[in-house]
């Protein structure tokens, strides 16, 4: 019984590395999703820039021959500054995320970063993680000691058994006396298990009981997450797939309409500046989206025996 308690303690540690192993590879996932992130974003608007430019020229031109209201002219100057801020303010986070990529790669971060993974399969059925969640990693500690916690209640129980026991000896002695052979049975009596034992069997199994519904509550808890995580995968590519071909496509086209039609003395330069502006915001929003795609593809990864679920 001891031996197995043994083993019981050494699953306890066992389960607690398997945790630690999922929660490390997480958090090394989230940290090179926020740089890719910080990254892409910096390079969309740095592609932008170019048109800020062109619309605060257009405003300065519109200014001085009267087309426009002072208050226009300034709006639309206003982008380059206001666009080098947000491309600044992304350089320093790009760095920031850098440095905690490198806290757990080493100088493998300063590597050019690969594509997220927004179009990857997970590689199993999504199904297969629901129907295998005591088996994940982040439960593994809790289970591993709730079979402690029976051993324990074993133990106690065996304290209020009889034990029986046998002892043997042989004894070789001089020449003037014979050798000589005795046995010898010993019985321990468990002495007042009312008082003793049995408190200690009831605390034992109170142990067991608070560390089953612990576990009831890390399974429902857990559940949820993959069910949230899984309409974050799904819904999120197909959220993707509609920037992709729609909303991004009618964001940049509507920007170009509206300084070629202010250009053409048809349009207003505040249409021309909210249409940029949109673009910019529209870019941005794609980006954070895809890192939320590819944050819940990690996690859901991760859980599975392609991942570290071992």
């Amino acid at each position: 019984m001891l031996g197995e308690l043994a083993q019981r303690e050494i699953a306890v540690a066992q389960g607690d590395v398997r945790k630690t192993r999922f929660d490390t590879a997480r958090t090394v996932a989230e940290a090179w999703i926020a740089r890719a992130v910080a990254e892409e974003s910096l390079v969309r608007l740095r592609t932008l820039k170019a048109d800020a430019q062109l619309e605060a020229a257009v405003g300065r031109a519109a200014l001085a021959s009267g087309r426009v209201s002072a208050a226009e002219a300034l709006a639309a100057q206003s982008l380059v500054p206001e666009l080098d801020e947000r491309i600044l303010a992304l350089e320093e986070e790009g760095e920031m995320r850098r440095a905690e990529l490198a806290r757990w790669i080493s100088t493998d971060a300063e590597r050019p970063l690969a594509a997220m993974p927004t179009d990857r399969d997970l590689g199993h059925a999504p199904e297969s993680l629901l129907a295998a969640v005591p088996l994940h990693a982040p439960l593994a500690p809790v289970l591993a000691k709730i079979a402690a916690a029976q051993t324990d209640v074993e133990l106690a129980r065996a304290q209020t058994r009889p034990d029986w026991s046998a002892e043997f000896d042989y004894e070789q002695r001089g020449p003037d006396f014979s050798n000589m052979v005795s046995l010898e049975f010993h019985i321990a009596l468990p002495l007042f298990p009312k008082n003793r034992q049995n408190p200690v069997i009831a605390e034992k199994l109170a142990l067991v009981r608070a560390k089953e519904a612990e576990r009831d509550a890390e399974v429902r808890m857990h559940t949820a997450e993959i069910r949230s995580e899984l309409a974050q995968w799904r819904q999120g590519r197909e959220r993707l797939k509609n920037y992709a071909t729609e909303l991004l496509p009618l964001a940049r086209d509507r920007s170009r309409a509206a300084i070629a039609s202010y250009g053409a003395g048809r349009g207003a330069l505040r249409v021309a500046i909210d249409a940029l502006t949109q673009e910019i915001n529209t870019q941005l929003e794609y980006v954070q989206l895809e890192g939320s795609v590819a944050s819940a593809w990690a996690a859901l990864h991760f859980l599975h025996d392609s991942g570290i679920s071992q």
